[in-house]
């Protein structure tokens, strides 16, 4: 009895003894417990960083980029506006140098222009003055065209006056008029006299043929005139 009772103090001790363990187990069980929430809330806070994390990765990558593309963008526009300022200096160079070829054709124009006033000034003059000896000219050409009517009638008149002289020659020269001729050599101061009247009646149109000669032709002097007029306007031209 007593080992039965002793068998049962010594299965009461472990009894308490394994009590104690058991709660210390639980209570170990109920930190792991804790701890192992607390981990998990770490972990999740830890997911929620590495994700915060990634994603400011993510933006930084790609700000990256576009730095890198900023860059570039600014080294094509530099190239650009440094090709831009250089054609605006070519065309200010080309501005200024059209400017100089303005103002030396201006200069030009107006040195032109007073030549051109200043000969068609002459040429006016030079051509009022044709003008009045072409109407000198014609004046003088009228008048030589009535002289030649005038001295043509005449002729004609002279010609008509020898005409009838040689038939009354002729006349005279026919045997029935020999003994007029006989009567005629009895009176050689009658007969003297009529062929001085036919030799001096061809004299008068021959004299004024010949002054009619030496007098300048108007209408020459007419065409002569003309000419120079069209030489002088071909050479305005």
């Amino acid at each position: 009895m007593q080992q039965l009772v002793a068998r049962l103090e010594v299965i009461g001790e472990r009894n308490v003894v394994l009590d104690e363990a058991l709660q210390r187990a639980m209570a170990q069980s109920k930190q792991d417990q804790t701890d192992m929430v607390a981990l998990r809330a770490r972990l999740k806070s830890s997911k929620h960083k590495v994700d915060k994390f990634d994603a400011m990765q993510s933006a930084l990558t790609a700000a990256e980029d576009k730095v890198r593309d900023a860059v570039t963008m600014k080294h094509m526009y530099k190239q650009q506006v440094d090709a831009l300022k250089r054609r605006i200096g070519e065309l200010e160079e080309a501005a200024a140098g059209h400017a100089a070829a303005a103002k030396q054709w201006t200069r030009t124009h107006d040195h032109m222009q007073s030549i051109v006033e200043t000969h068609t000034k002459d040429l006016v003059g030079e051509i009022e003055t044709l003008q009045r000896q072409v109407a000198k000219v014609t004046k003088k050409y009228e008048a030589a065209v009535e002289a030649r009517r005038a001295l043509e009638l005449k002729v004609h008149e002279r010609n008509a006056t020898i005409a009838k002289l040689h038939q009354a020659n002729q006349a005279a020269s026919s045997p029935t008029h020999r003994s007029s001729q006989s009567q005629a050599r009895r009176q050689p101061s009658a007969a003297a006299s009529t062929p001085r009247t036919s030799d001096a009646a061809p004299s008068l149109p021959t004299d004024k043929a010949q002054t009619l000669r030496l007098t300048p032709n108007p209408a020459e002097e007419m065409e002569s005139l003309l000419k120079k007029l069209e030489r002088i306007s071909h050479q305005y031209k």
